[in-house]
């Protein structure tokens, strides 16, 4: 396979201030069309370091892509160093400042001297044309490499690769075609994931099956390269279709799907309604829903129940159990649950009450210690879990194991271990 390398520029992404996520997303979009990735860097806004960066990587590579550098700035020098690495001059074409003028124009801005240094270009080089801002980008032939240079603004630099430069790699068709499918998982453990994965993976050689965890939710990736994307999807698809079957209702969705993108979705079809009680996770999983369009549809109301005294006032949780269980016990949640339901005459109610850490914690009630509760018209089913994450990623788990039990009730699907009904008063 031809392979790539990414150049990221600019101090910002050295010193930490800005994450580079271009080279991210450029990586994912580069396999995809065959080529194999070789190196990523970063590199300050130092000249002689980028013109180092580029005849080195040049020589390994048959593609680079650099992202940053291309303003009007002095520390802007990714224009300056792509013609030194090419033994070239730059030189000035007005037509392009015409373009960039016509743009500030457009966007209602006097357009400065210094925005002028945008229109040079390597002599053997050429532009690549900007939609959304000034800055062209560049391209040029380098030690038989191809170098694409675009601006760092992700939103520019995205549109500047689909649109220039995904056709011209696709008309050279060096590499072969990338097909992959993501499968979502919530509720199964990485270890049995990943058995299942070696087992399809002996049934299906040709496959590379690999996985990403976050908080909670296992992403399946499962790709192939063939000359032609319906060889390589002839591949994929089967294997998928043997993970999907192996993984039974873990599954809760693919290609990206969000849990609350999938509970909307089940609620909105069947014209229900849900309502949250939440305490440790301070409203994250309303967040989650409302972010999602069509959740007016299907969110009546969320309460942030974080002291006693709102668990009491605001979902009727009764003084006794507060003070028999603790905050964090499953009778707690039990009652905000089914008072949040009566409350809002709602579906289904999500209660949560937990220990996110770092302190809190006892022997009894170690910090992670979290109770979810499910009420609807079967009763109440719990859930405890022991988390392990700092603060913030035991309140995502506590999101993404609440919003994953709602998905198998209503799915009328195997729940996760340790779940349990209760239909009567808690005694």
């Amino acid at each position: 396979m031809p392979e790539c390398s990414i150049l990221s520029i600019g101090r910002e992404l050295m010193l930490g201030f800005t994450v580079d996520t271009n080279a991210a997303w450029l990586a994912t979009e580069i396999s995809g069309l065959g080529y194999q990735m070789r190196n990523i860097r970063l590199i300050d806004d130092n000249g002689d370091d980028i013109v180092n960066a580029i005849k080195e990587l040049t020589l390994k590579s048959d593609l680079l892509i650099i992202t940053g550098g291309l303003g009007p700035t002095p520390d802007d020098l990714t224009r300056e160093a792509i013609a030194e690495a090419a033994d070239d001059e730059l030189a000035y074409h007005p037509e392009l400042f015409e373009k960039i003028e016509a743009r500030f124009v457009q966007i209602g801005i006097t357009i400065s001297e210094s925005n002028k240094k945008q229109a040079y270009l390597p002599e053997s080089g050429r532009g690549l044309n900007n939609t959304c801002g000034t800055a062209p980008g560049v391209f040029c032939l380098i030690n038989d490499c191809r170098v694409y240079a675009m601006p760092g603004v992700p939103r520019e630099m995205k549109e500047m690769f689909r649109l220039s430069i995904v056709p011209e790699l696709l008309e050279e068709g060096k590499g072969q075609v990338r097909a992959m499918k993501r499968l979502q998982l919530c509720g199964m453990g990485e270890s049995r994931v990943g058995e299942v994965i070696k087992e399809i993976n002996a049934e299906c050689p040709k496959c590379e099956i690999g996985t990403t965890v976050h908080t909670g939710v296992i992403t399946v990736r499962t790709m192939a390269y063939a000359d032609s994307l319906a060889e390589a999807e002839n591949i994929v698809n089967p294997a998928t279709d043997k993970l999907r079957e192996r993984f039974e209702d873990n599954v809760y969705g693919e290609e990206g799907v969000g849990l609350s993108e999938v509970i909307v979705k089940l609620l909105g079809d069947r014209g229900q309604k849900l309502s949250l009680a939440e305490s440790c996770t301070g409203g994250l999983i309303a967040a989650d829903i409302v972010s999602v369009a069509g959740a007016s549809e299907v969110l009546i109301e969320g309460v942030v129940s974080y002291a006693n005294q709102a668990k009491q006032n605001r979902l009727g949780v009764n003084e006794k159990t507060l003070i028999n269980y603790g905050a964090v016990s499953q009778e707690t949640v039990i009652e905000m649950a089914r008072g949040s339901r009566e409350f809002s005459k709602s579906d289904y109610a999500i209660a949560i009450s937990g220990i996110a850490g770092p302190g809190g914690g006892s022997e009894e009630k170690p910090v992670g210690t979290t109770w979810i509760a499910l009420d609807c018209e079967d009763g109440t089913y719990t859930l405890k879990k022991n988390l392990f994450y700092n603060r913030e990623g035991n309140r995502r788990l506590g999101v993404n194991y609440s919003l994953d039990l709602l998905r198998r009730v209503i799915n009328n699907q195997k729940l996760p271990e340790g779940v349990q009904l209760c239909q009567g008063v808690m005694q």
